[in-house]
């Protein structure tokens, strides 16, 4: 993978990192991701052994304990455990799961839910950094002209972005975010997108604050988390859709979510219809 220098010139490949494939897969006690707070209320949310927790001190609601990477890699990769999860929540909950699906119209108050919406205005060309990338399908379709970058944990989808980010001049890499993030030059990166991401991220404000090192003057970030203040969440409880056990470890508020943003250094930007109630999910701008 060859990233820009903020003169544009190309800074050779990044040290081979860790298979995450080979890292432990059990689990590893958490303090607050967010403050490092070891304070907390215990929270009945969780499942399969798995609990949650509400810092006393930042009052973030994250899991107690987090399973390695190799586990987030293989185990609770994203699509299998969404479809697993989606599958049971309909066999325990069937009438609620057709009411949730019956009102997803809600969700669509929000008329932005493409990370390059937000970029294009402020970014007309530049480099990329997909944090999470996936097999990087998403971005090769919607961001043409830009160079693309990418982060995955996962062996296979990161040799699938790989594929993709490459003829664009960038690149992919499989590793976890601190891994790849502190070995990347700084000032190289224009914009990143972390879509449906944090979430996940173990150590979310060592991610943000690495990140933070390595956007360019003027640089941004997209993200997109869970809502965990949202009306769905409080009427559907265990069941709501932003609860997948183990694999989400965080759960932010707007409030909780601009916390973590400004202990990295970053400005928080939202707009009325980016942190609607009514939606299990919000989006922001980090400067």
């Amino acid at each position: 993978m060859v990233y820009p220098s903020e003169d544009g010139a190309q800074h050779g490949h990044l040290p081979d990192a860790p298979n995450p494939s080979s890292q432990g897969a059990g689990r590893a006690g958490r303090l607050c991701p967010s403050c490092g707070e070891p304070h907390r209320k215990p929270l009945r949310w969780g499942a399969d052994g798995w609990r949650t927790a509400q810092c006393l001190s930042c009052d973030l609601v994250y899991t107690t304990e987090a399973p390695g990477h190799g586990a987030l890699a293989d185990a609770f990769e994203w699509s299998a455990s969404f479809a697993a999860e989606a599958k049971a929540r309909k066999e325990r909950s069937p009438l609620l799961a057709r009411l949730d699906s019956a009102t997803r119209w809600r969700t669509r108050i929000r008329l932005q839910t493409n990370p390059m919406d937000f970029i294009r205005p402020r970014l007309a060309g530049g480099a990329i950094l997909d944090i999470g990338c996936g097999n990087g399908s998403y971005l090769a379709t919607n961001a043409a002209g830009y160079r693309l970058h990418g982060i995955d944990i996962s062996p296979p989808l990161a040799a699938a972005a790989e594929g993709l980010f490459s003829r664009t001049g960038g690149g992919a890499i499989c590793a976890p975010a601190t891994v790849a993030l502190a070995a990347m030059p700084g000032r190289s990166i224009d914009a990143a997108i972390l879509r449906s991401y944090l979430e996940h991220e173990a150590e979310p404000l060592a991610v943000l604050q690495r990140l933070r090192q390595v956007l360019k003057q003027g640089g941004f970030a997209v993200v997109k988390v869970p809502n965990y203040a949202s009306f769905n969440r409080i009427v559907m409880g265990r069941r709501w859709c932003g609860f997948r056990f183990p694999d989400h470890l965080n759960h932010f508020t707007p409030a909780t979510l601009a916390a973590i943003a400004a202990r990295a250094g970053f400005e928080t930007e939202w707009r009325w219809r980016d942190r609607l109630p009514t939606d299990d999910n919000m989006w922001c701008v980090l400067r």
